[in-house]
């Protein structure tokens, strides 16, 4: 954006986070990518997760195209001291047991944080009071480090931790290990399970300097076999849209299944995260 308010319009194309990709879009730097989408693959409807239902970050369904759809689990514990049959539901994680036992990524560093927030905030089930109560009666103990929140789950410091994703935390690999680590799955609480598009989310910007390669670039990164490498670019993560591509290298824990009850977090009612920041940093602030 400095660029552009500088007469400097230098990128074609946008890949990345539905969040920056929104900002964009609200400062009218994109250009409707709805017309750039030539191959027949893309356009068919039937190639893709729920029928294109929810390809679009953006209010107008035209600018902001996601293509990328992956379980993430946030909520992690010990096996040694969490049965996980006690938590069927997330308020289940404000029994007073729980109280100073369990670890969180610092809440008021909302962008790391930003898809279990949304999930949480807009949910009908949970909403800003579930959220109000965890943060102030659970007595949350707060690290902006992953790698020492994994160590203190790993050597059972902390019973659980909240907010933050298993790849981060390298969690898949301390499991693999044989550490008492395990997280909560998509059937596990009955609220349902998060699906982000994580970073795979693309758009046009507008006054491209290569309009014509920006359209060949995103027509063959949109199709199947663009797809098949972004996904072995992430190393099992991503877990594409697009249902005719493969899914036997995605990790198991990242890998969409049928019987589900997805929640897709980047959606356009609730990609706005200001809300939730000016709720967590009142509240967290307040907390006894």
């Amino acid at each position: 954006m400095s660029e552009r308010r500088a007469g400097k319009y230098l990128m074609d194309v946008y890949l990345g986070g539905a969040t920056t990709g929104y900002a964009l879009y609200n400062a009218k730097a994109l250009h409707p990518i709805k017309p750039a989408l030539v191959l027949p693959e893309i356009l068919d409807a039937s190639k893709w997760w729920k029928e294109g239902k929810y390809n679009y970050s953006d209010n107008e369904g035209t600018h902001l195209f996601s293509f990328n759809g992956e379980l993430q689990p946030y909520f992690a514990y010990n096996t040694k001291l969490v049965n996980p049959a006690e938590i069927r539901s997330y308020w289940d994680f404000l029994n007073p047991k729980w109280k100073k036992r369990m670890v969180v990524f610092d809440p008021t560093v909302t962008a790391p944080i930003a898809t279990p927030l949304r999930f949480i905030y807009y949910h009908p089930e949970l909403g800003p009071e579930f959220l109000k109560r965890l943060l102030t009666e659970m007595e949350l103990i707060p690290s902006r480090d992953f790698r020492q929140i994994s160590d203190w789950l790993v050597v059972g410091k902390f019973a659980m931790s909240l907010f933050t994703s298993i790849s981060r935390l390298d969690l898949d690999v301390a499991k693999k290990q044989g550490l008492p680590i395990d997280w909560f799955g998509p059937k596990s609480l009955k609220e349902g399970a998060i699906l982000s598009n994580a970073q795979g989310n693309v758009a046009l910007l507008n006054r491209a300097p290569h309009p014509n390669a920006a359209k060949v670039a995103i027509n063959w990164l949109l199709s199947r076999e663009g797809q098949i490498a972004y996904q072995k670019n992430w190393n099992g993560r991503h877990d594409s849209l697009r249902i005719d591509v493969p899914k036997d290298d995605i990790q198991p824990y990242a890998r969409r299944t049928e019987d589900v009850p997805y929640v897709v977090t980047e959606r356009p009612d609730w990609i706005d995260i200001e809300p939730i920041s000016k709720l967590v940093n009142q509240v967290w602030k307040n907390r006894s």
